[in-house]
């Protein structure tokens, strides 16, 4: 059975993670480093979460302002806002391009906002000249969530916006099994996130370390004939597969959960991040991104593709939206094809009183199924795929 994703570190980075996990010191200075490696208006972060809780507490918006934002991400961030006493007000998307369109960001803009939150989702770039022209003539922030969307280390967002959010985390593009990069353009601001952040305690380097296991084992998990085997024994023993997956990578642990994001990243993650970005071959990017669109010509054109259409796609995520998304999920693993309607967690925001439900997005959700798109998958079994799909 192929598995439902592959995680995007090589063995070489493994071992490379594992051995800063002993051996690298200095975390001042590897901070430092990081910055040079990738922008010198960068601030490491422990999760995208920590960066945007770090940039609302600088900002210290007043409670009741009204954020834009694009009405599909994890909910963790729309938490945020609320605990910082702002209120998330969804615009909806188009699920064939997976952005907001234009004439729905000058809808959303009327009236007091204080700022936008853009999320790049499942690999897509969205256009935005439409939304930095709008909120240029009123003076409103936008803040880009690019979590999904790193592809390179070329792309650094939209230097019209105040900060761009990257995220290294375990099942993202160039992983570092953690870390997030936040390229705040404001001075003031940038300053005043690093001096908070620096009075965060620091990750452990034996956690980073049991981390770096954990995924070691999730990868070797994820060739193909442990896989079967793996999905095999969680049916024996009365298990979902799906849980222990989904449980394993997402979401953070903790009862206090502040006071498991308001931390510094650990010395070996800073080493590990700063790896990643000194790569610059493009190689399993590309070879990723041709793979999705190979699946998505050997897919009928009336099935939906979750950013079927988007101008640039990198395929993070192959994600189709089905009338029947549990029969489809069964049917595929039944061909071996590990589909899932929970790898991960993505989902609409609600609507504060007075405003329209993002119905577009709220449908696509509801009826979502993740397919494996890799560059590992063969040829044929990916032209096998694409026509179980349509």
């Amino acid at each position: 059975m192929y598995s439902r994703n592959r995680l995007d570190f090589s063995w070489r980075d493994w071992f490379a993670a594992l051995w800063y996990g002993f051996f690298s010191f200095g975390p001042e200075s590897r901070e430092k480093k990081l910055a040079r490696a990738w922008n010198e208006s960068g601030v490491a972060f422990s999760t995208v979460r920590a960066a945007w809780d770090v940039l609302l507490t600088e900002l210290a918006l007043p409670a009741g302002s009204r954020v834009i934002c694009t009405a599909v991400n994890i909910p963790d961030m729309f938490q945020i806002l609320r605990d910082h006493d702002l209120v998330p007000v969804p615009v909806d998307l188009n699920p064939r391009t997976m952005a907001v369109e234009p004439e729905d960001w000058a809808g959303a803009l009327e009236g007091e906002v204080a700022l936008v939150l853009v999320a790049h989702l499942l690999g897509t770039r969205a256009d935005l000249e439409s939304l930095f022209a709008l909120c240029a003539e009123r003076g409103i922030p936008v803040v880009e969530d690019c979590a999904q969307a790193f592809d390179g280390v070329e792309f650094t967002g939209d230097a019209r916006s105040l900060a761009t959010l990257f995220s290294f985390g375990p099942i993202k593009t160039q992983s570092a099994l953690g870390g997030a990069v936040g390229i705040v353009r404001d001075p003031v601001i940038l300053q005043g996130m690093r001096k908070r952040v620096s009075a965060y305690p620091r990750q452990s380097r034996i956690g980073y370390l049991g981390k770096t296991v954990k995924y070691g084992v999730m990868k070797f998990l994820t060739l193909r004939p442990c896989y079967a085997v793996f999905v095999r024994v969680c049916s024996w023993v009365g298990g979902s597969h799906d849980k222990v997956i989904n449980g394993a990578v997402l979401g953070l642990k903790g009862d206090d959960y502040y006071r498991v994001l308001r931390v510094r990243p650990a010395t070996p993650l800073l080493a590990m991040m700063r790896r990643r970005m000194k790569c610059k071959s493009r190689k399993s990017i590309e070879t990723r991104q041709a793979a999705g669109d190979a699946l998505l010509q050997a897919t009928s054109k009336d099935v939906l593709v979750l950013g079927m259409s988007a101008p640039h796609q990198s395929w993070w995520q192959f994600c189709v939206v089905s009338a029947e998304p549990d029969a489809l999920i069964e049917r595929l693993r039944a061909q071996g094809f590990d589909a899932t309607n929970g790898s991960s967690r993505l989902a609409p925001v609600e609507a504060p009183k007075g405003v329209e439900s993002p119905e577009r997005a709220i449908k696509a959700m509801e009826n979502v199924v993740y397919v494996p798109a890799y560059r590992q998958i063969k040829p044929r079994d990916r032209a096998r795929l694409g026509a179980l799909l349509g």
